[in-house]
């Protein structure tokens, strides 16, 4: 749980604001180049393209260490395939999570047919809550790593919000105007990360 999490369903409040979803995050790059620890996961988010918002892969090892990201808005759509594909060949992942509703779902089925090891994650309101909870706890806590340079990744992680339905539901999302590509994907890593160890083909 982090330390948000807790007050929104244990106590029953309800916080709302710009950049006040992840807390600790600068704690969590490291000052030096990681190096890769153990075996690699990866997370897949694609995006529309069209210079909006990018698909993106993330890798982490064993030590939830993010290792590298990737990311791409102005490639045809079989153009980001063959990248994706020849990054996860480069990286060997012993798995990979990638989205596959709406548009992801036509990326997800070319992609598949390239990387068998490639597997699904269904996006929801509630699943994508488990996801972005679970990675806040671990900034918030310290648990997982960033490379020096990932101003990409801290610029949306910084300005992320929650705001709330009209159900009461908790709901995620980037600022408008603004993506969370890379807050997905990583969150996608974290969580084939959790999965365990091994491949699924």
């Amino acid at each position: 749980y982090s330390d948000r999490r807790f007050r929104t369903e244990i106590l029953g409040e309800f916080a709302v604001g710009e950049g006040t979803v992840f807390s600790g995050i600068v704690n969590c790059v490291s000052p030096t180049e990681l190096t890769q620890q153990g075996n690699l996961v990866a997370g897949i988010d694609f995006g529309s393209g069209n210079l909006q918002d990018s698909t993106v892969v993330t890798f982490i090892d064993e030590e939830l260490q993010v290792i590298a990201q990737y990311d791409t808005n102005d490639m045809p759509r079989m153009e980001q395939i063959d990248l994706l594909a020849r990054l996860l060949l480069d990286y060997k992942p012993v798995r990979v999570l990638a989205e596959k509703n709406g548009l992801g779902s036509v990326y997800f089925d070319a992609l598949k047919q390239k990387c068998p090891i490639v597997t699904p994650w269904i996006t929801t309101n509630d699943s994508k809550t488990a996801i972005v909870d679970d990675l806040a706890a671990h900034i918030e806590k310290g648990r997982i790593k960033f490379q020096p340079k990932c101003e990409k990744l801290l610029e949306q992680l910084q300005v992320y919000r929650e705001t709330q339905s009209s159900t009461g539901k908790r709901v995620f999302n980037a600022p408008p105007g603004k993506h969370d590509d890379f807050v997905i994907s990583t969150a996608l890593a974290l969580r084939a990360r959790k999965l365990g160890r091994y491949s699924i083909g």
